[in-house]
């Protein structure tokens, strides 16, 4: 679901998982666009809510291509520190990684009871480049450990 504007901020998580309220007063938009500043201008991420107004999707689209260890931290960075990895899994088409944090869970007991999220990197190619990351994709997973969903 698109996010709406204008809420107010709440205590609790201010990155992934956060209420938009939150989440918006801790990044800075894009002049007349719906998406975000990634920090030194390095590109834009695009947000998703859940229907009680919680950031469960983040879009990072890189402006230059990184390495996948860069990219994997601009998903990390917006985890809470009690991530723990479940998974990275690298396929033709994408890496795939999972994450779990009790944190999360608590924030999110509606669409992540158990607290999990999945992150996919992608590269501007048709196949996967370990050194050229453009888009990664944070969001709430369903199962642990479970690597099915297709790239």
């Amino acid at each position: 679901m698109a996010c709406p504007d204008g809420l107010p901020s709440q205590p609790g998580l201010t990155d992934f998982g956060a209420y938009i309220g939150t989440w918006q007063a801790n990044h800075a938009r894009i002049p007349q666009s719906t998406d975000y500043l990634i920090a030194a201008d390095s590109g834009r991420v695009e947000v998703q809510c859940d229907a009680a107004n919680y950031v469960v999707a983040e879009v990072f689209t890189l402006t230059f291509q990184v390495p996948g260890g860069r990219a994997v931290q601009f998903a990390l960075t917006d985890l809470p520190a009690d991530s723990r990895k479940i998974f990275d899994h690298t396929h033709p088409d994408c890496r795939s990684l999972q994450y779990q944090s009790r944190k999360l869970a608590a924030q999110l007991p509606g669409d992540d009871h158990a607290g999990l999220v999945g992150i996919t990197l992608r590269s501007p190619f048709r196949s996967y480049n370990l050194s050229a990351v453009s888009i990664v994709e944070v969001r709430t997973a369903t199962s642990l450990g479970d690597d099915s969903r297709p790239c």
